[in-house]
């Protein structure tokens, strides 16, 4: 895998490479338990007709053989509907999104990060990508907080029908900083009277009942999909 670096002035993302599935088990059978995994939360409450659409946050050296480890110690996987297979190569070369978006009755508004996918975008909450990106921090011991180096890499590996593509992007500190300042629109301080009047939310309140709160949580829905990402590293004894 070609490691492209800021400090280079090079692209800010990992060159991706692209597998079969086959290929990329026959490299990395780990990667198969990750997927067994993944379907097995994924339908623990969701339709066996469905799709499995999930994602893990795991250590490089769960995964050897698809060169994860040379890159940093802690990385996403993406597994998703098949539909996304022709996307996957151009969604792992980007950069996500970081936004705040609100629920379908507009009474809550949650942070993620979204790749675009062709038509589609791919979504997970900020806080999957937080926890991967503050893994391998740095501890600064003056202000007590955590920081990133300079392009600090965050590889990135989706998974769709047959297909299997490995990539990521590089953030810093500021990248940190802006991700943590999306919460003050978010969560406990979303304020929506402040920003919708009372006939938007009374019409939004009638979609949420037909929909859901979150209708394309862990399933395509208005051409977005979003991902529940669990945590499959080893607990530390």
């Amino acid at each position: 895998m070609q490691l492209n670096t800021l400090d280079a002035h090079a692209e800010p993302f990992i060159k991706p490479e692209f597998f079969t599935r086959t290929e990329a088990y026959a490299r990395c059978p780990e990667l198969a338990g990750a997927v067994d995994y993944l379907q097995t939360k994924y339908h623990h409450n969701k339709p066996a007709s469905n799709e499995a659409a999930a994602g893990l946050i795991v250590n490089s050296t769960q995964l050897l053989g698809l060169k994860l480890e040379e890159l940093r110690g802690t990385a996403l996987v993406l597994l998703l509907p098949t539909l996304f297979e022709p996307y996957l190569l151009d969604a792992v070369s980007r950069e996500p999104m970081c936004m705040n978006t609100p629920s379908l009755d507009l009474m809550h508004n949650i942070s993620i990060a979204s790749w675009p996918a062709g038509e589609y975008c791919i979504t997970v909450l900020a806080d999957a990508l937080y926890d991967v990106a503050i893994a391998d921090a740095n501890h600064d011991d003056i202000a007590d907080g955590f920081y990133v180096d300079d392009a600090t890499p965050i590889p990135v590996v989706m998974i769709a029908g047959n297909s299997v593509a490995v990539g990521g992007f590089y953030v810093d500190d500021d990248w940190m900083g802006g991700l943590q300042a999306q919460g003050a629109g978010s969560g406990s301080n979303w304020r929506p009277f402040l920003v919708y009047d009372h006939i938007d939310i009374a019409e939004a309140s009638v979609e949420a009942k037909k929909h859901g709160l979150i209708p394309w949580a862990g399933k395509l829905w208005r051409g977005r999909i979003g991902l529940s990402v669990f945590d499959w590293r080893p607990k530390v004894q």
